[in-house]
């Protein structure tokens, strides 16, 4: 059986260049702050938003390697 899909979010922009400066910010986002944003919990949101980034990609690279 396959799920279905909910539109949980949709904004309207004036321009296309807009639209596509917020979506490439939102998919920088953590899962755990594009979950909180789902659910509307604003204070998460805010906690996760001053924690700064955890993503593995993210992390300044070790001393002595290679990248």
């Amino acid at each position: 059986m396959t799920e279905g899909v909910t539109l949980v979010f949709s904004q309207w922009f004036d321009r296309v260049t807009d639209a596509i400066e917020c979506e490439r910010k939102l998919k920088k986002w953590s899962r755990a702050k594009k979950e909180a944003f789902m659910r509307g919990d604003f204070a998460e949101l805010h906690e996760l938003a001053k924690r700064g980034s955890h993503h593995p990609s993210r992390r300044p690279p070790i001393a002595g390697s290679s990248g």
